[in-house]
């Protein structure tokens, strides 16, 4: 896709490519230069990334054609991995009495060094230089393929083209292993931050410093949800619920209400995690919690407001009684009976 965008750069050197929508971050584009007699030596053939961040300035190097300075490695290579690719069509072709024509590497060659400004002879000079360079080292099995290829050992290249796959892929699977690890561990890792945070403010309720007590919960549920770890997501919440509901009954009417209310959604939400199968003592207790929260908030509340905020409470702590029952949870039991004593 073309954009047909054209700039020019400022007296620095510097330059700035509008580009659509559809070119955003990690999108490859191509650039050229509209320069008689130059060509782009960085990126190579003008081609790059889009970078993640619009302030990112990248580099783009122009050199005369004909210059020294344009062979380098990446270009060779570069090179080399696209003839493979072009000239697979020409190597179906057949000769004249049906056996299969020698690929012409020839042709490629010319092309690629005229675009540069060189001549066919100095860009196979410039090749073979590299393949004996590659073959000196011997430690790059991709390399070696291209070299190999490049020589029209094709048989070769293809065991070397393998045995380079062969290699990543070990080292793809020791990756995902260790990738695997780092993500149980940083699973494990957020799980002890909630925990730990959850601690200090059953530790800060206890201690009767309620606000300090909602914002350790606050942090807590900060770095968990429902969807990552469901059970300590909900005894946060929980926690929560009750510092709102210990400072809306300590504080002034206005705000009493709002923690009140926010105190009455922490249990409800909380519901949905301990409440959604068969009931628990857990979901019980909960209940028992939300009844005394709706159950301040009636008496705060006139009118037929009031009335349906007492018989909600009511209505939670008898859900609460399903589970506590005197026979099973005589205590608990003997709690809730008290409750909705109290408020009937």
């Amino acid at each position: 896709m073309q954009t047909g965008v054209s700039v020019d750069t400022n007296d620095q050197g510097y330059f700035r490519l509008p580009l659509r929508p559809a070119f955003g971050p990690g999108k490859e584009i191509t650039i050229s230069v509209d320069k008689l007699d130059w060509v782009i030596r960085f990126p190579i053939d003008g081609e790059l990334t889009v970078p993640d961040s619009l302030t990112e300035i990248v580099r783009v190097e122009l050199l005369p054609k004909g210059s020294k300075l344009l062979w380098s490695h990446e270009r060779i290579e570069k090179f080399i991995q696209e003839l493979a690719e072009r000239s697979k069509q020409e190597g179906r072709r057949e000769g004249e009495e049906g056996a299969r024509k020698e690929v012409d590497f020839g042709r490629y060659i010319k092309d690629w060094a005229v675009e540069l400004g060189f001549t066919p002879e100095q860009a196979r000079e410039e090749v073979d230089r590299w393949i004996a360079g590659v073959e000196a080292k011997h430690d790059d099995l991709y390399k070696l393929g291209l070299a190999s290829f490049a020589k029209k050992e094709f048989e070769k290249a293809a065991e070397q083209f393998q045995d380079s796959a062969d290699a990543r892929l070990r080292q793809l699977a020791d990756t995902e292993k260790q990738q695997a690890k780092l993500e149980e561990k940083a699973s494990r890792l957020k799980r002890e931050i909630v925990r730990d945070l959850s601690l200090a403010g059953s530790s800060l309720l206890n201690a009767d410093l309620f606000e300090e007590a909602l914002a350790a919960y606050h942090d807590a549920l900060g770095h968990t949800s429902e969807q990552d770890d469901p059970d300590l997501w909900a005894a946060a919440l929980i926690g929560s619920g009750i510092a709102q509901g210990e400072l809306g009954e300590r504080i002034a009417a206005e705000r009493a209400m709002e923690y009140l209310k926010a105190s009455a959604t922490s249990f409800r939400r909380a519901q949905q995690v301990l409440c959604r199968e068969v009931p628990s003592e857990d979901c019980a207790m909960l209940q028992n919690n939300l009844g005394g929260v709706l159950k301040e908030q009636g008496i705060r509340q006139s009118g037929e407001e009031g009335l349906r905020l007492l018989g909600e409470s009511k209505q939670a702590y008898r859900q609460a009684l399903e589970v506590f029952t005197r026979e099973s949870l005589p205590q608990a039991w003997a709690m809730t009976q008290n409750n909705l004593g109290k408020r009937a």
